[in-house]
């Protein structure tokens, strides 16, 4: 799955999430970089309740923190059966009509 991650054009710096100035030299030179999203899995965490009604038909979720190879740590959706550490890559998945995130699947 191609990404879009936010790149400082001045240092070359990847901002996840996006900033108005770059973290490490405060350039406002920031554009969107297309990146591969592959990276290690770091943590999975499961999650069992939720006090919204909208999620608790979709109980338990796993959940992955994913150290991207730009650099980037993020927090998505998990497939079943992953475990740490292990390569994986951000897959598009369809959470509803119109509503598309990212689930971390074996590379």
């Amino acid at each position: 799955m191609t990404i879009s991650i936010q790149r400082c054009q001045s240092c070359g710096t990847f901002n996840y999430p996006a900033h108005a100035v770059c973290g490490n030299c405060l350039s406002d030179a920031l554009a969107d970089c297309a990146i591969e999203g592959r990276g290690v899995l770091l943590a999975l965490s499961t999650v069992h309740h939720s006090l919204d009604p909208e999620w608790r038909a979709h109980l338990p979720v796993q959940l992955a923190t994913v150290d991207l190879d730009c650099g980037v740590q993020v927090i998505c959706f998990a497939e079943p059966g992953l475990q740490t550490p292990a390569r994986v890559c951000l897959a598009p998945s369809q959470d509803r009509p119109g509503v598309w995130i990212a689930r971390a699947q074996d590379a």
